[in-house]
């Protein structure tokens, strides 16, 4: 998904082991629900006005829900971003880029509750972590 100087955009290609990715979207004051799979795009309308955007360039109006066939993937690559590939990361006015991926197995889930039970016992407790913050690899948990 881009913002391309107020313009929404999607040229969406989910992780190979990902069967759907679903999230809640404001954009220019409607309230929209985004959900992809590996063969289509929905756009959902659930308060506001019609929004505008383009999927791989072509252009579509939504008023309530549209969903669009996807046309396979792209290329796909394997693994996941490491935070000092995009550590110092800028997008073209200087600000700092951050991104978070879900967590999705169950062996991530291990280690955020092993991690969650270390810190009640030591008193802490996990908390979100601030815009533009990096943390050391494997201790970034974000709810």
């Amino acid at each position: 998904m881009r913002d391309h100087q107020g313009e929404l955009s999607f040229d969406p290609r989910l992780p190979e082991d990902w069967p759907s990715l679903k999230f809640p979207l404001r954009w220019q004051g409607s309230r929209l629900y985004i959900t992809v799979t590996k063969d289509a795009l929905t756009v959902e309308v659930r308060e506001g006005e019609p929004v505008s955007f383009s999927v791989r360039g072509t252009a579509y109006e939504v008023s309530d829900a549209v969903t669009i066939p996807l046309d396979g993937q792209g290329p796909v690559r394997p693994g996941r971003p490491t935070l000092r590939q995009i550590a110092d990361a800028r997008r073209e006015d200087g600000t700092l880029l951050s991104a978070s991926v879900p967590v999705t197995s169950a062996l991530s889930l291990d280690l955020i509750a092993e991690e969650q039970a270390k810190r009640e016992e030591q008193g802490t407790r996990m908390r979100s972590a601030e815009p533009g913050e990096v943390s050391e690899p494997r201790r970034r948990l974000v709810w």
